[in-house]
């Protein structure tokens, strides 16, 4: 029996950002959900929701650090849906730089795999502040587009 499981974390003011780093914080805007109408006043609801593609949980597409990277807009959804391969690391200090080496010394990885690595830095929740200590990858993990 084939199982799905939807990794996207709730889209509310305040979800954590790259906006928080600094030298994005004009370059990346925070997450916005604003209530612009309501049944009871206006006898239907509508709001505005503004956020960048990196927001949240998000998909890095080639685009994310390739010049001439895909974008989101270039796949499918069945492009995503596929068995996974879940690596877990350690618990993570801040800013720990993750390697091939250190993801390949738990589970052999292959072109084409589709891959969660998790660092174990959310387990405490993730706050507004996440990202600025957020385990980083390097470049040569991304070698797809």
């Amino acid at each position: 029996m084939k199982r799905y499981t939807d990794l996207s974390g709730t889209l509310e003011n305040g979800l954590w950002g790259y906006d928080v780093l600094p030298g994005l914080e004009n370059i990346i805007p925070p997450v916005s959900i604003k209530t612009l109408a309501t049944v009871e006043k206006d006898e239907f609801f509508a709001s505005q929701v503004s956020f960048s593609t990196i927001s949240g949980t998000y998909l890095e597409a080639g685009s994310h650090i390739l010049e001439n990277g895909k974008t989101l807009d270039q796949y499918s959804v069945s492009d995503f849906i596929k068995p996974v391969s879940i690596i877990r690391l350690p618990q993570q200090e801040p800013k720990t730089l993750i390697t091939a080496d250190l993801l390949e010394a738990k589970t052999p990885l292959h072109a084409g795999d589709a891959v969660i690595i998790d660092t174990g830095w959310a387990a405490d929740g993730i706050r507004r502040d996440t990202c600025s200590s957020v385990p980083p990858c390097t470049g040569a993990l991304w070698t797809g587009s």
